[in-house]
């Protein structure tokens, strides 16, 4: 079974008939007729290209959740990583830190045994943003995620709901519980 054309091929497929319908002559109907004709065409096209534009569009905009628990899923916890928390963060001037890892080396770098980074917590995802001063940024996710009694050096977490689907966000920043140097985004399935 061939595989069929991409929205993107199928909307450049009908631009190259539109150009071609526009340049195209028929000198052996009066002027009026093919005129007619052509305007037809046009339209006909037009509401095609729109109606291309117009699904490519939905398609891009709408955030894929899957809640396949493991890689590179999640549970669904890492689509909300990385389709809202990440860019968030990003934006703000925050680099990507460390994510999921194993629990050999979460132990090596004195990470938490119950972390919501270790790769055998299937429906859970964390990332940590490095910075020396991530209280602003800490806050500013907290309130962009409807949360706006969040603060500094407390492990308080609060429930999230995308795409209809209940998360645990927690969002940990503060020198008093260890995160002076990164702010630690964890998520779960609620």
């Amino acid at each position: 079974m061939a595989d069929r054309p991409s929205l993107r091929e199928r909307l450049a497929s009908v631009r190259q008939r539109f150009r071609k319908a526009r340049r195209k002559k028929d000198d052996t109907k009066p002027h009026s007729e093919r005129r007619g004709k052509l305007t037809r065409l046009v339209r006909f096209l037009r509401e095609r290209k729109d109606r291309l534009v117009q699904r490519l569009r939905r398609r891009r905009a709408a955030p894929k959740i899957n809640t396949n628990p493991g890689e590179p899923h999640w549970g669904g916890s890492g689509d909300l990583m990385a389709q809202v928390i990440e860019p968030f963060m990003v934006k703000r001037g925050l680099p990507i830190g460390s994510g999921k890892r194993t629990p050999a080396y979460n132990a090596q770098i004195g990470g938490s045994p119950t972390s919501d980074h270790l790769t055998t917590k299937t429906t859970t995802m964390a990332r940590d943003f490095p910075t020396f001063s991530g209280a602003d940024d800490a806050h500013a996710l907290a309130a962009s995620l409807g949360f706006g009694g969040w603060s500094q050096n407390t492990y308080t977490a609060f429930n999230y709901t995308w795409q209809g689907v209940a998360f645990r966000v927690q969002i940990l920043w503060g020198s008093a519980i260890g995160h002076g140097d990164h702010v630690h985004v964890g998520v779960s399935r609620a």
